[in-house]
């Protein structure tokens, strides 16, 4: 036996060996393409060629030996795998012969996963499945293998699309079994505080929404004053209802915000809550939070007084309603008191957007779409949505009493659940100032372009001023995310020193947080901080969402594309890199890629500029093309194609279509 003098002399012998020999322990992060890199112990990341990146899967902790080439360029050699992360993924069936494979879609995880015949579970082509890992790539030459666990549905599959998103990204879809017995309860304490409040029904509110909707959070009037205007905008109050803490709180928590899928909506609370007890359905009294908004007659705003209330609406309106009375004179059978409240609603309106015109930041309105779905649960066709004065109405009350709060809560140091928009992301706001003071006049510092000031500024500047290149369209790339902060900061996006969102509290649970805190404010209370944890379990949470959504919809966009191979089609460049041009078609918003190497000319790349330019033309975002869809991969969500003059030379190649 040896004795620990002899062991420590072979582990230390063990760690010179590997240190002469520049072995590093590290963690695999994957990318979007083949290759991936290992993110080693002292945070050093060493890139892994593809052939590598095939030994290991995504999250691994590895030992890898790290080598340079004649360049001086280092990679890594996996030598040894010590923990694997990934147990499960997500894919689609595919076939070769007689063999069965899994195209794993999970996050990055981009491979090809051989099923063996006894693992298979029935699963068949065009299957989308859950899987696990049975044998690591590492102890199997590379080659990965799977179990089918679950089949969630084929692809011809009615609704399929928003099904597997679900699945995949888990989102919850059914409630609690006790939660029944909550909503009893809460709809006894509902009747005694409809009682107890003091009550607006005479107010004669109004809910404007889609024809449709049914969870209504929010109801105006408006009335004019000396120096301008009074607004009370309603907001349902299910905080009144839910208990910090309870199953329902603890389920709104969780799901964090209502989920809206092509095929069908995924609430934030219990149906029972969220379009009938919560709700301000008309006719009916509800719980409510009343904003009451002084608004100057330059649209600025001047007062806040927030008040726990009922209300009754006294109508549900669409937006098309409204809309043909404000600009039709068509007030169909609207009562005179309504009639007066949408008048100065909408001067409300004109008025706000001057002044945030002047001072803040308007966002520019971009074409949006919605899809018209067929029996079968696909894309039957693809529709512009029109923004109508209904819709900017309503968008500016809600902003007069967001930002009426957030002012009132920042005033006071209150650390809520603020809506913050970094603006320039740190890391290009080098970039941005050599953009800007080499195509504009002005002379532009990091930190003025880094302040609220700065960035209103050359917003503004750019919108108004024509420059060679779109210089918007480019800094638009160098943007940061949206953010959720505890501590007041800016939205520089919408050109305001904070932001808070309190108006959809039966949809966000963000907002619900700020009600709680809201009602200790107008009580005199100590404001209690919301936890960060909570922030920080929604920013994860949101953005799985967006991302379930946004491949929902990509998938049924790519299947409808498919009805689109051979057309010549009008579009507009969204991304420039030196491999290939986004392009995003005009008619219908969907996206599609033409690779660079199918352009008539060698092009020279601009990663500042974001521009491709040859001898006899160039490109860039923003600029109008002309395409024809060559090939459609639904599966990999993957659209191609080529510019219309080029289509003549492409013409013997066939279209390749994967639906």
């Amino acid at each position: 036996m040896l004795n620990n003098e002899t062991l420590g002399a072979l582990k230390q012998l063990k760690q010179e060996i590997r240190t002469a020999r520049n072995v590093k322990r590290g963690q695999v992060i994957p990318s979007r393409a083949n290759f991936g890199f290992v993110k080693c112990e002292d945070n050093k990341q060493v890139f892994l060629a593809p052939d590598e990146m095939a030994k290991v899967l995504p999250g691994d902790t590895v030992d890898i030996e790290i080598n340079k080439d004649k360049g001086g360029r280092e990679s890594g050699t996996v030598e040894a795998v010590f923990k694997t992360e990934l147990k499960e993924f997500y894919g689609f069936v595919v076939e070769r012969g007689k063999n069965l494979f899994v195209e794993a879609d999970s996050e990055g995880l981009s491979r090809w996963v051989f099923i063996p015949p006894k693992e298979r579970n029935k699963a068949k082509r065009g299957d989308r499945v859950r899987c696990k890992v049975l044998r690591h790539p590492f102890k199997n030459e590379g080659k990965t293998q799977g179990k089918v666990l679950d089949i969630i549905g084929n692809a011809k599959d009615a609704g399929i699309e928003t099904n597997y998103a679900i699945v995949k990204y888990g989102l919850p879809t059914h409630w609690p079994a006790n939660v029944g017995e909550e909503i009893n309860t809460i709809s006894a304490r509902h009747q005694t505080l409809l009682i107890e409040r003091q009550d607006l029904s005479k107010i004669p509110f109004v809910t404007i929404d889609s024809a449709n909707t049914t969870d209504m959070d929010d109801a105006l009037f408006a009335e004019k004053t000396a120096s301008g205007w009074l607004l009370k905008v309603a907001i349902a109050d299910p905080s009144a209802l839910i208990e910090e803490g309870s199953l329902l709180d603890k389920v709104a928590a969780k799901r964090s915000s209502a989920v809206y899928f092509p095929h069908k909506v995924i609430p934030m609370l219990p149906e029972l809550m969220a379009s009938d007890l919560c709700s301000l359905l008309p006719q009916q009294k509800r719980l409510a939070l009343v904003f009451s908004i002084t608004i100057n007659s330059d649209g600025s705003t001047d007062g806040l007084e927030v008040s726990e209330a009922t209300i009754t609406s006294h109508s549900k309106l669409s937006y098309s309603q409204v809309t043909h009375f404000l600009q039709d004179n068509k007030a169909a059978d609207f009562s005179g008191e309504i009639v007066d409240s949408l008048t100065q609603l909408q001067a409300i309106s004109e008025a706000m957007l001057s002044y945030r015109q002047a001072n803040q930041l308007i966002n520019e309105d971009r074409k949006d779409y919605f899809f018209q779905l067929g029996d079968n649960g696909k894309i039957q066709s693809v529709n512009q949505f029109n923004k109508t004065v209904a819709h900017t109405l309503v968008e500016q009350c809600m902003l007069a009493a967001n930002t009426a709060i957030a002012k009132e809560f920042a005033s006071k140091a209150i650390d809520s659940a603020y809506s913050v928009h970094q603006g320039l992301r740190t890391e290009r706001l080098t970039d941005a100032q050599t953009l800007l003071n080499k195509h504009t006049e002005a002379e532009w510092s990091t930190d003025e372009l880094d302040s609220l000031a700065g960035f209103i500024r050359f917003t503004r500047e750019l919108s108004t001023t024509e420059t060679e290149l779109p210089l918007m369209e480019i800094l638009r790339r160098m943007f940061a995310r949206g953010d959720i902060s505890p501590q007041p900061q800016p939205h520089k996006g919408l050109g305001l020193e904070q932001y808070l969102t309190v108006t959809s509290p039966i949809r966000r649970y963000q907002d619900l947080l700020i009600h709680r805190q809201l009602k200790q404010y107008i009580a005199g209370a100590e404001v209690t901080p919301i936890d960060s944890n909570k922030i920080s379990q929604m920013q994860s949470t949101l953005s799985t969402i967006r991302t379930a959504t946004f491949e929902t919809d990509n998938w049924l966009k790519a299947q409808f594309a498919t009805t689109l191979i051979g057309e010549k089609l009008s579009g507009k460049v969204i991304k420039v890199t030196n491999r290939l041009l986004g392009i995003r078609l005009d008619e219908t918003g969907i996206e599609g890629q033409l690779e660079t190497k199918s352009l008539p000319e060698k092009y020279h790349f601009n990663s500042l500029e974001l521009s491709l330019t040859a001898e006899n033309s160039s490109y860039t975002l923003g600029q109008s093309v002309a395409v024809i869809v060559k090939s459609v991969d639904a599966d990999k969500q993957l659209i191609r194609m080529v510019l219309a003059e080029d289509a003549i030379a492409e013409s013997d190649t066939k279209p390749e279509t994967k639906a």
